[in-house]
C-alpha cells in the first residue's frame, strides 16, 4: 500500500474521530433523532476512505456503524447513556484499529464485542418519537451557515428540503474522497515531495 497515501488516511481518521468524540460528549437525552446526524456523516467519511484505499475490513466495520446509527435515527431513540457509551466504546476500537495500522498496515480489530453492545442498544425502547425524515434530510444536506439551494415555504418559521438519499450519499462520498486527498497534498507539500506536471 502507498505509504503516503496511507499516512494521508491516518491524518483523515484522526480529524473524524476527534470529531465524532467532541460531538458525542454534547449529546444530551434531550436531543432528537437529528443528532445523530453529524456521526452519520463522520462514519460515511470513514467508511468511503477506507474503501477508496482498499482496507476492506474497516470498510465493513463502518458500514455497520453506520446502520446502527441509521437504526437509531429511524427509532427516533435519544441519545441516552447507553447510546453514548456505545458510541465511545466504539471511538476506541476505531482509535486502537487505526494504531495498529502504523505498526502493521495489515492489523486489524475484532468487532465483534462492540457489534454485540449495538444490537444490544438497538434492541432498547424508543425513548422519544421519531423525526421527520424531511427534518432529517435538512439537517444533512444544508452546511451551517449556506443558504439553502431550494426552499419550499410550508408556512410560517417552517421549510424543509427534501433530497434522495442516493444524491445525499454520493455527495458526502465525494466529500470524503476530497478531504483525503486534500490531506495526500498538503503532506507532500510539507514534505517537498509534490510534483508538477
Amino acid at each position: 500500500m502507498d505509504q503516503d497515501l496511507l499516512e494521508a488516511f491516518f491524518e483523515d481518521v484522526r480529524d473524524v474521530l476527534e470529531e465524532w468524540v467532541r460531538i458525542t460528549l454534547k449529546f444530551s437525552p434531550q436531543d432528537d433523532a437529528t443528532a445523530y446526524v453529524p456521526l452519520l456523516r463522520c462514519a460515511h467519511n470513514l467508511k468511503g476512505s477506507a474503501g477508496l484505499i482498499g482496507l476492506t475490513a474497516l470498510h465493513a466495520a463502518m458500514h455497520a456503524t453506520e446502520d446502527f446509527l441509521v437504526r437509531l435515527r429511524d427509532q427516533g431513540r435519544a441519545p441516552d447513556n447507553e447510546v453514548v457509551g456505545a458510541l465511545l466504546e466504539t471511538e476506541k476500537m476505531l482509535h486502537r484499529w487505526v494504531e495498529g495500522m502504523k505498526l502493521n498496515s495489515t492489523h486489524t480489530e475484532d468487532t465483534t464485542l462492540v457489534e454485540a453492545r449495538w444490537s444490544s442498544v438497538i434492541s432498547g425502547n424508543p425513548v422519544v418519537a421519531p423525526v421527520p425524515a424531511a427534518a432529517v434530510e435538512t439537517k444533512a444536506a444544508i452546511a451551517p451557515g449556506k443558504k439553502k439551494p431550494h426552499e419550499t415555504s410550508k408556512g410560517k418559521g417552517e421549510e424543509s428540503l427534501r433530497v434522495a438519499v442516493e444524491k445525499l450519499d454520493r455527495v458526502i462520498q465525494l466529500a470524503g474522497e476530497i478531504s483525503l486527498h486534500q490531506s495526500i497534498l498538503e503532506r507532500s507539500s510539507r514534505e517537498g515531495t509534490l510534483m508538477s506536471a
